[in-house]
Parts: structure tokens; C-alpha cells; sequence
């Protein structure tokens, strides 16, 4: 996503398969750096978490594929962040 953010040429749209809902997952998990090193990007969840890098990415798509609960909550209101930018999109699908 944050490729996605930073590049719009390059990345026309990102799709995730069971992502985080947040990045407080990995603290909240007490995962290690040898259980999820894509994970570990020192200083990230300061500035931003999941959502904030969805809608960087926006207007572009960003679907996340059969998410979690928690992705469900921490997420909601991305479908807005689309509207407000003119795009009927829903990035929580529930496809597989």
C-alpha cells in the first residue's frame, strides 16, 4: 500500500488476502520478526496504520479479500473516503 501511495503510475491497485486490520495486531500478538518480518517497518504504525495507507493509495483500488472481523471494524468508512473522492468502490469484499 505504500508503494501503491507513493507511485500512482506504477501500481494501479493493490488487492490483500487475510490482512491485518491493523498494525496493532502485531504488537497485540506479540508476533517476532521471524514469525511476520514483512510486517516489521520500524516507525510505520507512528504515522499511520492499515486504513491511513488504504486511502493514501485512493483513488486507486485497494480490496482487501475475505477480511477478518477486526479488518471489518477497523476499516469501515473506507467506502466513504472512495465516495468523497468520486468512486463507488467497496475495498472489503468478501470474495475469494
Amino acid at each position: 500500500m505504500v508503494a501503491a501511495a507513493l507511485e500512482p503510475k506504477a501500481v494501479a491497485g493493490v488487492e490483500l488476502n487475510g490482512s491485518l486490520g491493523s498494525l496493532k495486531e502485531i504488537i497485540e500478538r506479540d508476533a517476532t520478526v521471524d514469525q511476520m518480518p514483512e510486517a516489521f517497518c520500524f516507525g510505520l504504525l507512528e504515522q499511520f496504520d492499515v486504513k491511513q495507507l488504504a486511502a493514501l493509495a485512493a483513488p486507486r483500488p485497494v480490496v482487501f479479500r475475505q477480511p477478518t472481523d477486526r479488518a471489518k471494524k477497523e476499516l469501515a468508512g473506507l467506502k466513504a473516503w472512495y465516495a468523497m473522492l468520486g468512486v463507488e468502490f467497496e475495498p472489503l469484499s468478501s470474495d475469494n
